[in-house]
C-alpha cells in the first residue's frame, strides 16, 4: 500500500476530516487499549479492522467486527472514537435489524466507509442471507423513500458491540454465518470509581486523532501485506462466543452447573431449587464483575435446556421451584 494525495479520477465522496502525519502517534488512545484489551494479538485485530474501514474499494475480508463483552468494558468509548475518525458524514448507525428488514435503510449504506451501532441486540440478525450479502459487499437493489430503486455494492465495514453473540432468530447457527464476525473481546468490566468521564474528550483531540489515522493506516498495511486479521477465531471457537462470550448467563451454566441426562426421580443430588441457582448466579457474577441479569431470564435460560425439567416439591409447608436433571458444582 502506497499513500498519495487525492486526485480528481478517484471520485471520493467523503474524505477522512483530520490530516495524515507520518509522525503523529497516539499515547492516551494505546493506553486505553492496553488496559481494555490486554491481549495484544487482539489489539493487532482491532487496528486492522479499523485500517480495513479506510480500504473503501474492498470487501475482500468478509468480516463485520463484533467487540464482545460485558458493561463498561471501553468498547463504546472504542466505537465513539473511531467514529470521530471517520467523521459523520462518512458513517452510518444502523442495527443489522435496521439494515436487513427496514426497507428504506439500505440505500444509506451507500458511499459509507462504515456502518457504526452500539450495544446490539443477540435478538438483530433476522435474516442471515442478507446480512451475509452486505458483509461480502454483493450487489443489493435499495431505494430512498420517494425515490427510484438503485443498484449498488455496500462497501461500508460493519462495527457493532454487544454484550451477546448475535444469533439468528430463524436460522441455525453455521459456519458461514460464523465465518462473518470478527470477534474482538473486552474482557474486563471496569468499576464507576476507576471510569474516567471525559475519557472519550482526551482520545479525540485532534493530536490523538491524527496519531490513530496513522495507527489505522498501519494495520491497513500490515492487513494487506499478511491477507487475513490476526487472531481470527474459527468457526467452533466463534461458537463457544455464542455460548459464553458477553452473556453472564450463559457463562454461568456453562462454568458453573451439571447436567444430567436421564435423571431419574431416585437421583436426588441432581435436584436445585431456583432461588439458590439464583443466589450463586448472583455470586458468580460478583466474583467476576460481570453484568447480573434477573432470576426470570435465568430460569428461562434453563426451561430451554433439553434434560432439564421443572421441580417443585413441599418445603416447610410451602412449595418451592426448583429444576430436576441439574446441580450446582463444588467452588
Amino acid at each position: 500500500m502506497k499513500l498519495r494525495p487525492i486526485q480528481k479520477d478517484d471520485y471520493i465522496v467523503h474524505k477522512i476530516p483530520h490530516n495524515y502525519n507520518k509522525n503523529a502517534d497516539c499515547p492516551k488512545f494505546k493506553d486505553f487499549l492496553e488496559k481494555s484489551v490486554p491481549d495484544p494479538k487482539e489489539r493487532e485485530k482491532l487496528q486492522e479492522y479499523v485500517g480495513y474501514g479506510l480500504m473503501k474499494w474492498t470487501k475482500k475480508h468478509e468480516k463485520a467486527l463484533l467487540l464482545l463483552g460485558p458493561s463498561n468494558t471501553g468498547k463504546t468509548v472504542f466505537l465513539r472514537t473511531i467514529e470521530e475518525l471517520f467523521g459523520e458524514e462518512a458513517i452510518a448507525n444502523f442495527s443489522l435489524q435496521e439494515i436487513c428488514d427496514e426497507k428504506y435503510n439500505k440505500a444509506e449504506l451507500k458511499d459509507k466507509y462504515v456502518n457504526i451501532r452500539h450495544d446490539l441486540s443477540d435478538k438483530d440478525v433476522q435474516d442471515v442471507q442478507f446480512f451475509k450479502e452486505i458483509v461480502s459487499g454483493n450487489s443489493i437493489k435499495a431505494r430512498e423513500i420517494y425515490e427510484s430503486p438503485i443498484k449498488f455494492r455496500p462497501m461500508a465495514k460493519l462495527m457493532f458491540s454487544a454484550n451477546h453473540f448475535p444469533t439468528p432468530q430463524k436460522d441455525k447457527v453455521g459456519n458461514e454465518y460464523l465465518n462473518r464476525w470478527l470477534v474482538a473481546k473486552f474482557p474486563y468490566s471496569f468499576p464507576e470509581k476507576e471510569q474516567d468521564k471525559n475519557l472519550k474528550q482526551k482520545l479525540t483531540t485532534e493530536d490523538e486523532l491524527e496519531g490513530i489515522l496513522k495507527w489505522a493506516v498501519e494495520g491497513a498495511k500490515r492487513l494487506q501485506k499478511k491477507g487475513r486479521f490476526t487472531n481470527d477465531r474459527n468457526p467452533e471457537e466463534k461458537r463457544t462466543c455464542l455460548y459464553s462470550g458477553g452473556n453472564s448467563i450463559n457463562q454461568f451454566i456453562r462454568e458453573k452447573i451439571e447436567f444430567r441426562y436421564n435423571a431419574d426421580d431416585k437421583m436426588k443430588d441432581f435436584r436445585e431449587f431456583s432461588y439458590d441457582i439464583y443466589q450463586e448466579y448472583k455470586k458468580y457474577c460478583d466474583r467476576n464483575n460481570l453484568e447480573e441479569h434477573g432470576q426470570r431470564a435465568l430460569v428461562e435460560e434453563l426451561k430451554n435446556i433439553n434434560c432439564v425439567r421443572k421441580y417443585k416439591p413441599m418445603k416447610d409447608g410451602k412449595r418451592r421451584r426448583g429444576f430436576k436433571g441439574l446441580r450446582l458444582k463444588d467452588n
